[in-house]
């Protein structure tokens, strides 16, 4: 998704993108008040009727990811492989209790 929206070519505008990912367990959500003839985010003040809609904020959107703990909770972290030069190729992880390796 970040390389989708940081892409000149990409045919997806950044909301389309998000509302493509708003069911996936890692999408960071967190909905801020947006003016739609404006086309950025405003406060409550600022809201006029018809105007407005609640939207994913566009930072944390783009730059955030949430992941799954071992203890099973969900934790948000910022995606610092995803950058101007920043590229993460693979990872992989080790589960010390058995010899089972994940990756991707």
């Amino acid at each position: 998704m970040y390389e989708g929206i940081k892409s000149y070519r990409s045919k997806l505008t950044k909301n389309q993108w998000f509302e493509k990912n708003l069911d996936k367990e890692w999408f960071v959500n967190k909905p801020t008040l947006y003016s739609i003839s404006k086309d950025c985010a405003i406060d409550d003040e600022d809201k006029k009727e018809g105007d407005y809609e609640y939207r994913p904020d566009s930072h944390l959107a783009t730059y955030s990811i949430k992941l799954k703990a071992d203890n099973g909770n969900q934790m948000q972290m910022l995606v610092f492989w995803c950058g101007h030069f920043e590229r993460l190729y693979s990872a992989e992880i080790e589960v010390n209790t058995s010899d089972m390796k994940v990756t991707f």
